[in-house]
């Protein structure tokens, strides 16, 4: 809505924004990864990764829709899929 009602300069910033390429971030994540099995332990890195993933669904609500509107209900499954994960962060902590 705003690409199209608002300003010249968020016209800019939303086309600028969907020019700049993810792989920077990308391989941000797999150095993260890599660091995290290296240090700790790959049950650690799975985790991490459970975590990520499941943000992404949220992450893209909030993009398109804001923070203020209610997400549906299918969304507490990402909230359910963190909680779960931290059982097994601290398990994979444990056995190190």
């Amino acid at each position: 809505k705003l690409v199209h009602e608002g300003s010249d300069f968020i016209k800019q910033v939303v086309k600028d924004e969907k020019r700049r390429p993810t792989s920077p971030a990308s391989v941000l994540i797999v150095v993260f990864v890599v660091a995290l099995s290296w240090l700790w332990n790959i049950g650690v890195a799975i985790t991490a990764l459970i975590i990520m993933a499941a943000r992404i669904p949220d992450l893209l609500w909030e993009i398109r829709h804001g923070k203020t509107k209610k997400a549906p209900p299918i969304y507490m499954l990402t909230n359910v899929a963190i909680l779960a994960s931290l059982p097994m962060l601290w398990y994979a902590i444990y056995k190190m």
